[in-house]
């Protein structure tokens, strides 16, 4: 609170100190103010009888030049006017036997002196305010001014509209993208029912059919803004053009179908050239092996490593069936994902010392093949 009536004070300080020294008007009141204390001078020191002017008429008459001064240039000009007049009075002060009146004139200058100032500062501070004022003015209508330009220019489709879904304004890309009037429509009838409700949409993806341009994709972002004259908040809408972003992405999708089917294709392909070949000729070598181990004149050693060859082989061709069961399960071409799960599920429980079970819940149905292979995977 002190600070800022030093603040005050120092304002203060500093437009009495400037009067307006360069103006031509101001130095005519001056002047009319040396004509009013002269001429009440003249009547006190020629009239040897108390003064025929009522007391305090004369003093009152620095009303005048203070009152103008003090509304022409505020403080500076009535409280130098105010201090002029004071010093101009002193020699009708110093008349002797009081012919000058000392007692009311020092009460009515002191009142003059106080009406200056206090009508002087809130003059400024009324012309303060009024410059503050128009400042925040010019400082809207030029935001407003540039938000005009940006929102005129800008290449993205831009919708203002209520929270009911009335348009009320809408930049030149935006009357591009549909024909007609656009201004006074709902959103809905302009960028279609998938554009939902205002305010609901940011970030949603919906399709616009643009004439000469065919069907595009927007992206709709929503934002509310101040409105000075309406009596509920607008939303202003920002349709980003992601056409060619979604074809992208569309391609991108693709390729990594591409990918993931021809990667599928090959590990079929090894999977049954594994099974062809090279399962089926261990299982062959393990018949044979076995054979060899029963026949009469076979010795005993010979019996014994003619077993254990077999089964190795039959160690192998249980590993290249787990390998072949990995690139591509059997069960999950045959009987379906959920099958295919509870069949990979038994076998990490046997594998390891954890205890595993699926539940299903539902009833099981088929799905797409990708679908199902994208989930076993």
């Amino acid at each position: 609170m002190s600070g800022l009536l030093a603040r005050r004070l120092a304002s203060v300080s500093r437009r009495i100190s400037r009067p307006p020294v360069r103006e031509a008007r101001f130095w005519i009141v001056q002047a009319m103010v040396v004509g009013i204390a002269a001429f009440h001078l003249a009547i006190d020191v020629v009239s040897a009888t108390p003064s025929a002017v009522p007391a305090g008429i004369p003093v009152a008459l620095l009303l005048v030049p203070i009152s103008y001064t003090a509304l022409r240039y505020g403080l500076s000009g009535s409280a130098a006017t105010a201090v002029w007049a004071a010093l101009l009075w002193l020699p009708d002060l110093l008349l002797p036997r009081d012919r000058g009146h000392v007692g009311n004139d020092l009460i009515e200058l002191a009142l003059v002196i106080a009406v200056a100032v206090f009508v002087g500062y809130h003059i400024d501070a009324e012309r303060l305010a009024r410059a503050s004022a128009q400042r925040a003015r010019t400082q809207q209508q030029a935001a407003e001014a540039r938000y005009r330009q940006l929102f005129e220019t800008n290449a993205a489709p831009i919708l203002v509209a209520t929270q009911s879904g009335t348009i009320l304004d809408a930049n030149p890309a935006a009357c591009a993208l549909v024909q007609g009037t656009v201004i006074g429509r709902a959103v809905r009838d302009v960028l279609g029912r998938d554009a939902g409700a205002v305010g609901d949409g940011a970030g949603r993806v919906i399709p616009v059919s643009a004439p000469g341009a065919g069907l595009r994709h927007y992206r709709v972002t929503g934002a509310q803004v101040a409105a000075e004259r309406a009596e509920e908040p607008l939303t202003q809408l920002v349709l980003e053009d992601v056409t060619e972003e979604r074809a992208e992405g569309n391609r991108v999708h693709r390729f990594a179908e591409l990918l993931l089917k021809v990667q599928e294709e090959e590990r079929r392909r090894i999977a049954q050239e594994l099974h062809d070949e090279p399962l089926q000729l261990l299982v062959h070598l393990a018949r044979c092996l076995e054979r060899l181990a029963g026949l009469p004149q076979t010795a005993a050693p010979v019996a014994d490593g003619l077993g254990e060859a077999r089964r190795e082989a039959l160690d192998i061709a249980s590993r290249l069936r787990t390998v072949v069961a990995g690139l591509r399960p059997p069960a999950l071409e045959q009987l379906g994902l959920a099958a295919a799960l509870r069949g990979f599920v038994a076998g990490a429980a046997e594998a390891a010392t954890v205890r595993a079970e699926m539940r299903v819940t539902g009833t099981e149905m088929r799905l797409d093949p990708g679908i199902e292979l994208a989930a076993f995977r």
